[in-house]
């Protein structure tokens, strides 16, 4: 379950979940492709992955170490251009 919200943006949620462990929820195959090679350039590793594939959507669970710098997580995603993920799920959905 997910206790706190820490960053939000259209098909991208970045969550502390109760577990304690941090979690970057992001929707469509592509999407998390594009979001993944963005991170591993800004020098963040994605520890672990899900996937919940449903009827129509694709739902990433991208899984960070507990060490993980999450100041540097959260900066990094504030800077994602969030006009290229909105496009880029809708060319795929």
């Amino acid at each position: 379950m997910i206790k706190e919200v820490l960053f939000q943006i259209q098909h991208l949620k970045f969550v502390n979940l109760d577990s304690g462990k941090y979690c970057l929820i992001v929707e469509d195959t592509e999407v998390n492709d594009y979001v993944e090679e963005y991170m591993l350039d800004k020098g963040i590793e994605i520890e672990d992955v899900d996937v919940n594939d449903n009827d129509k959507i694709s739902i990433y669970y991208n899984y960070f170490s507990e060490n993980s710098n999450l100041e540097k997580i959260i900066e990094t995603l504030k800077k994602i251009d969030s006009k290229e993920v909105v496009t880029i799920f809708s060319l795929n959905n």
